[in-house]
């Protein structure tokens, strides 16, 4: 018992130090509605409709790759939500970011659109 005790709190404590845990923003970093108005997300018309392909969750965000009429597929950075693969959604046109480096993910996003409401479209 002792033994499996201490295989799994060791299996804890090096999940815990390997970054499994969200990483919460850094002090001052600009919350949801704060980055809607410095990149001047346009209010929220949800006139395009898509498939979730991919969901990722980051601190107070979810980034998304949907189906797109006219691009194939789009990223999008939306505030916290639940989505799953697979679920129609309705969103609004956004901000567009080249190059947006996510430094939770480690990776950059060739094109994101930052947009301030995702529905699920029913």
């Amino acid at each position: 018992m002792n033994r499996w005790f201490g295989m799994v709190w060791g299996g804890l404590v090096l999940v815990n130090l390997t970054g499994w845990s969200q990483a919460a923003p850094p002090p001052g970093h600009p919350g949801v509605e704060q980055t809607s108005g410095i990149l001047a997300i346009p209010p929220a018309s949800l006139t395009l409709r898509g498939k979730v392909l991919e969901s990722m969750d980051s601190n107070d965000y979810t980034y998304l790759r949907v189906s797109h009429e006219s691009d194939g597929e789009r990223w999008l950075a939306a505030p916290r939500v639940s989505l799953k693969v697979g679920e129609m959604v309705r969103y609004g046109e956004g901000t567009r970011m080249v190059n947006f480096y996510s430094k939770v993910w480690n990776r950059t996003f060739p094109v994101v659109y930052f947009i301030r409401e995702v529905q699920r479209d029913e």
